[in-house]
């Protein structure tokens, strides 16, 4: 982030500590203005530009020098960015997530990050913990994320009978012209239909993927590698291809 512009340098970065939610309404205006190029009007406050463009709504928090929720982080910073720069790689089925029913009020936002893979939740069912306070590191993590997408994460929350598609790895590494191989399972195995797996890469310019999930690098850049049954259940990859020289 700090390499990016959205953070500031320093001595000290301070990860345990607390974020409040005026700390991150400015980091969500900055992520905001660098994806559009914009820079800020004379004389505008960073919260008048969170309201202007629909980063915070008007009656949405009374207190921004209030410590940030994970629930309220996540809701304004899932406005930071565009859909295009979210796009869903990730089956979350609404109300999957434990702890987020559809009724929450963050549920838009944290099923959004989650659906991207900037969110995954903090075990196997995919919990998130609303009402836990967030970090300096915390938020560094999923701001990085959100700017990188090859960092993001692959998951799947579906409804206990559907099926579900693991990887033997959620990200890898390759120089171009390198190639490594995936390994996929279902769950559960008793359907021979679903246990038919179709590979296909976001980015076929960085990196291709054959149907045995063998993937080649092509030239730098990120790509998710996308492991599918014909159910629609899938997971994925995130490949980084860098030129060592």
């Amino acid at each position: 982030l700090y390499e990016r512009g959205l953070t500031e340098g320093g001595r000290r970065f301070g990860p345990r500590s607390q974020v409040t939610l005026g700390e991150v309404v400015s980091l969500a205006v900055l992520l905001h203005r660098t994806y559009n190029g914009w820079s800020m009007p004379e004389g505008m406050s960073g919260l008048q530009y969170a309201l202007n463009t629909g980063i915070v709504a008007a009656d949405q928090y009374d207190d921004y020098t209030a410590p940030a929720t994970r629930r309220s982080f996540a809701a304004i910073m899932a406005n930071a960015l565009p859909s295009e720069a979210l796009k869903g790689i990730n089956i979350v089925m609404d109300g999957t997530i434990p702890d987020v029913p559809m009724t929450d009020p963050g549920a838009k936002g944290i099923y959004r990050l989650y659906r991207a893979g900037v969110l995954v939740g903090g075990d196997i069912h995919g919990t998130f913990h609303p009402n836990g306070l967030v970090t300096r590191s915390t938020a560094a993590v999923i701001v990085s994320r959100m700017v990188e997408p090859a960092l993001r994460r692959g998951t799947t929350l579906m409804e206990q009978e559907s099926y579900r598609v693991y990887l033997d790895r959620t990200s890898m590494l390759l120089a171009p012209g390198q190639a490594d191989r995936l390994t996929a399972m279902v769950y559960p195995v008793n359907n021979m239909m679903e246990q038919r797996i179709s590979w296909s890469s976001s980015e076929p310019r960085t990196a291709v993927v054959d149907q045995n999930g063998v993937v080649t690098a092509i030239q730098p850049g990120t790509a998710l590698i996308i492991a599918s049954t014909p159910s629609g259940t899938m997971a994925t990859c995130a490949v980084r291809v860098v030129a060592w020289y």
